[in-house]
Parts: C-alpha cells; sequence; structure tokens
C-alpha cells in the first residue's frame, strides 16, 4: 500500500499585532506659556523669600540744632602763602585796573557878547566968518533918528568954509564913528547929526553931520562862560566817573573764587584836565581823565577753611555742625594798602547739635518694630527732633536683627 506522506510546516511565529487607538494611552500635554509662567512664579517666589530673609532699614535722623555765633579778627595778608590759624592770617592779593575816558561838561556861567554899531559920517563946517575948527577924538555925535549917540574914532579937522559970490560952501571931511553904546537899537539909517559939545557956543548951528547909509554891526546877547566851578564840578565828577568805571571793571575780571569787598578798593593815582578856563565864553568844554585803582582780595576758600578750623576749636567735643548752615559775614575793619594787609571782622554763624551715636542706636533698634523704635528715640535721645523710616523690602515691618543691614543717616 503506497505510503502517504503528509508535509508538516514548521510552527509559525506570530508577528506581534500593533495595539489599536482604542487601547492607547496619551502623555498629559502642557502649552509653552504655561510652563513659562511657572518658572516666573517660582523665581519671583524665590526672590521673595530670599529678600525676607535679608531685609534692610535707613533711619534718617534729624538731630536738634543750635544757631551759634563766633566773632574774630582775621588779617589778609598779601606776603602770606597759606592759611595761618594760630595766628589768624590768611593769604591775599593785589589786583589792578587802569582807565581813561574823555567827557564833555556844558558852562553854566553868563556872559553878554556886544558889538558898537559903526558907520561913516560927514561933517560940515560952515561957519562965518569961515573958521578952522579941529574936534577932538571921541566926539560926540547925536543922530536926528532915535537920538543915539555916535563919537568919531580920531581927531577931526575941519577946514574953514569957503564964501564964493556972496554964498557960504561949507567944508566938510569924512568921519568914521563908533555907536557909544552897544546894541541893534544903533543899527539906524540915514540921519543927520548935531555936535552936543558945541551946545551953547556959534559953531552948534554952523557945524554937523549926516550919514548916507545905514550904520551896521551893532548887537548885544546873551552867551555861556566857564566858571571856576564848573571846573572844579568837573574834575570831581570825571574823577568819580572814572573811579565807578575803574571799579566795575575791577569786580567783572577777579576770579569766580575771590572775593573783593567795596571798601578794600583804593585809588592809586589819578590825572584830570580840563580844556577851557574860568572866563572863556564857551557853551561846553571838554576834560580828561585817567585812574589808577587797586583792589586787595582773597580767596573765599581760604576764609571757610579757617571760619571750619575755628569751628572745631570752638564747638564743645559732644557737638558737631552741619557744613551747609556755615555763614560768614565778614567787613574791612582796617585797610594797609601800602603793606598789602586788611583787618577783617569776621562773624561765623553755624547751626550745631549734639552728636549722635550710631553703632549705640543700631543695637538698640535691631529687630524692633516701627513702633517701638519710636518710643526708644523718644526716651533714650532727646537731641533728637524727628525720625524717619525706609524698610526695604516694602513688606518688612521690623528692622534686621543683623546691625550691617540697618544704616542710620544723618538729615538736616
Amino acid at each position: 500500500m503506497p505510503k502517504k506522506i503528509i508535509d508538516i510546516s514548521p510552527p509559525q511565529k506570530e508577528s506581534p499585532s500593533l495595539p489599536t487607538s482604542a487601547g492607547l494611552k496619551k502623555k498629559p500635554h502642557f502649552p509653552f506659556w504655561l510652563k513659562i509662567s511657572l518658572v516666573f512664579l517660582v523665581l519671583i517666589l524665590g526672590v521673595i523669600i530670599w529678600l525676607s530673609f535679608h531685609p534692610q532699614l535707613t533711619l534718617g535722623v534729624k538731630p536738634k540744632t543750635d544757631l551759634e555765633k563766633f566773632q574774630q579778627i582775621v588779617e589778609v595778608n598779601i606776603s602770606q602763602i597759606e592759611v595761618d590759624f594760630q595766628n589768624a592770617v590768611i593769604p591775599g592779593q593785589f589786583f589792578k585796573k587802569e582807565k581813561e575816558k574823555w567827557e564833555t561838561f556844558q558852562a553854566s556861567g553868563i556872559d553878554f557878547e556886544a558889538k558898537n554899531a559903526r558907520g561913516v559920517i560927514r561933517v560940515y563946517n560952515a561957519h562965518t566968518p569961515p573958521t578952522p575948527l579941529t574936534l577932538r577924538e571921541k566926539t560926540r555925535f547925536l543922530s536926528s533918528e532915535g537920538g543915539k549917540i555916535f563919537r568919531a574914532l580920531k581927531k577931526i579937522y575941519l577946514p574953514p568954509a569957503k564964501v564964493i559970490n556972496g554964498k557960504v560952501i561949507p567944508s566938510e571931511v569924512a568921519v568914521e564913528v563908533e555907536a557909544q553904546e552897544p546894541g541893534e537899537d544903533y543899527n539906524i539909517g540915514p540921519s543927520k547929526f548935531s555936535v552936543p559939545g558945541l551946545a551953547g557956543t556959534a559953531f552948534y548951528y554952523t557945524i554937523w553931520g549926516e550919514s548916507e547909509k545905514n550904520m551896521e554891526g551893532g548887537f548885544k546877547k546873551e552867551v555861556k562862560k566857564i566858571t571856576t566851578q564848573d571846573i572844579e564840578e568837573a574834575k570831581e565828577k570825571l574823577k568819580e566817573d572814572l573811579y565807578q568805571l575803574a571799579k566795575n571793571s575791577l569786580k567783572s575780571q577777579i576770579p569766580e573764587d575771590f572775593v573783593l569787598v567795596e571798601d578794600a578798593i583804593f585809588e592809586e593815582d589819578s590825572q584830570i584836565s580840563c580844556f577851557g578856563k574860568p572866563e572863556d565864553r564857551l557853551s561846553e568844554f571838554n576834560c580828561q581823565g585817567k585812574i589808577k585803582i587797586k583792589g586787595l582780595g582773597f580767596e573765599l576758600a581760604d576764609l571757610k577753611e579757617f571760619a571750619t578750623k575755628l569751628l572745631l576749636n570752638k564747638i564743645p567735643s559732644v557737638k558737631s555742625f552741619w557744613p551747609d548752615s556755615l555763614k560768614l559775614n565778614f567787613s574791612p575793619q582796617t585797610l594797609i594798602p601800602e603793606e598789602g594787609k586788611m583787618i577783617l571782622n569776621l562773624e561765623v554763624e553755624v547751626e550745631t547739635y549734639t552728636k549722635i551715636s550710631k553703632a549705640t542706636l543700631t543695637s538698640q533698634i535691631k529687630g524692633l518694630s516701627k513702633t517701638e523704635i519710636e518710643k526708644i528715640v523718644s526716651e533714650s535721645w532727646p537731641q533728637v527732633e524727628k525720625i524717619e523710616f525706609k524698610f526695604w523690602p516694602f513688606w518688612i515691618k521690623k528692622a534686621p536683627h543683623n546691625p550691617e543691614r540697618i544704616k542710620i543717616k544723618l538729615i538736616p
């Protein structure tokens, strides 16, 4: 019987089956913004915790103050190099300035400028029997117009008249005359003239004068003239103007840190001259002047240095002072220009206060609240007027236990 052959296949390996979507568990998913927020939150909490363990307190302390004044005589000397506290001497320095100026001044005097009118008259001699006649210089002639007197400038010789065929022909001479007084009233027109000096004689009616032209040139007017007082006042004013001009210029050139007080400026030399003299008929005149001035100044820093050392010497050791409250009042007592010296009256004014031990106060207030600190200060520190708190961070309500984290700050 034929054999039956049966093929037997080897067992097949089952390929692992993939899980279905129904059986797959998904991992949780966080948004990115949430992760960032968590990180920031952790950092902020860390900072808050760190700050809470590292508090700080700045305590502002305002001490009670007293206003104190001290007086001292101080010498300013140009030969001094540095501040000498023991002898109360500070360095000084001379400053110089020169100025020149022209100025015009008005004359105040009153005078009169006048001139006599002049002209020519023809003098006639018709005396009979014919007789020559000599009239002296300054013989008077009286005009028929206005009754004005004119005088001959020279001696006059009048030849005798001529008689021709029984007719008298007078002689004549041209004579220069001048008005007896100045003024426009003597500028008269053509006129006839008599000779008052011949009145009472036979010649009065036979000697006369006539003018053919106007008399001219007479005037009288008020004019200004220079007086002695004008010259003196002009010199005085110019000198004062020069001094002010030089002083202002000097002050503007002083270094900013220097002091030049008014009474420390003095005149070294001056020259004033005027072009005009008393009685000159001028309405104005000019004067020229030149001045040299000096000023003795000093550095304000040197005086402050001296004042500060003075305070340290005068104020008790338990006290101190506010540097910003320092006030200096000074005025020259004596100026000795030739020696380059000046004596100052110095008054120092400053606010002082009793010193506060920062270490002691710090040890008393560490770990205490604001109310507790205020109580300790009011009971144990009578020299304190007011305190101000500045906690850090702001939620802290007590002073740190570590004294290094407490800062005491004096406030004015």
